[in-house]
């Protein structure tokens, strides 16, 4: 991926459509830690944002829910292969933009094994504020959540 590509502006963020769910679908289930049900991202419909690059491919997608004065980042979620390359913090900062303007804390919840999330999260002005222990599940092994919070 070129400086260009990266660039911020080589990027949109847009509501899900039904084309972009089959896409979004198979994208997470790639994932090692939990995932959600395509239930779940049909329910969540509503409240799904896609990251298009340039050439309108989708490489990530957030779920927010909204009930202001708050708002929850239920999922984010880049491509494999193409984390590591500052594309979780385009989709973050485009996300809060979507945000209605009277959504002033914005929570998530992030694995205490996901390092590089709880970075990202950090270095975006989060704070660790509480904890679910046993929260993610995989087969056998789990984890606590680290639950976080950001002022807008």
């Amino acid at each position: 991926m070129s400086h260009s590509e990266r660039d911020s502006n080589s990027f949109s963020l847009e509501k899900l459509r039904k084309t972009h769910l089959p896409i979004v679908w198979d994208m997470q289930k790639s994932e090692t830690l939990i995932t959600w049900s395509e239930r779940q991202f049909v329910e969540s419909y509503d409240n799904v944002y896609v990251l298009l690059s340039g050439n309108k491919e989708i490489v990530g997608f957030t779920v927010i829910l909204e009930n202001p004065p708050d708002a929850e980042i239920h999922n984010l979620f880049i491509c494999n292969e193409l984390r590591g390359r500052g594309l979780g913090k385009i989709l973050f900062k485009q996300a809060i933009q979507m945000l209605s303007a009277e959504v002033e804390n914005l929570y998530l919840e992030v694995s205490e094994d996901n390092n590089i999330a709880i970075a990202l999260y950090k270095s975006l002005g989060f704070e660790e504020i509480g904890a679910r222990k046993n929260y993610y599940r995989k087969g056998s092994t789990a984890s606590n959540a680290i639950i976080m919070h950001l002022l807008i």
